[in-house]
């Protein structure tokens, strides 16, 4: 379902990630989360093409395209608030 997704988003999923009844979609336009099965979409706040969406523990980690990797706190994420990740591993 695409409900919530704002108009003109394109919202072809790249990658897509489940925790408990969190549902995180990593699309062309940034990551969107749903916390009621999809029935609705909130924007995260990172608008960067997503490839990968990786979750650990309370950690939900973005790969980007051309822009890096993004962290960000599970209750951050379906909020507004991601922190880039300088270090590289």
């Amino acid at each position: 379902m695409n409900n919530g997704f704002p108009n003109g988003a394109n919202t072809q999923v790249q990658s897509i990630a489940i925790n408990g009844s969190k549902i995180f979609a990593g699309t062309i336009d940034g990551v969107f989360s749903s916390t009621n099965n999809g029935s609705s979409w909130n924007a995260s706040g990172l608008t960067n093409e997503i490839t990968s969406i990786l979750i650990s523990g309370n950690n939900v980690f973005a790969g980007t395209k051309d822009s890096g990797v993004y962290l960000s706190k599970i209750m951050e994420a379906t909020g507004h608030q991601q922190k880039r990740i300088t270090a590289k591993y």
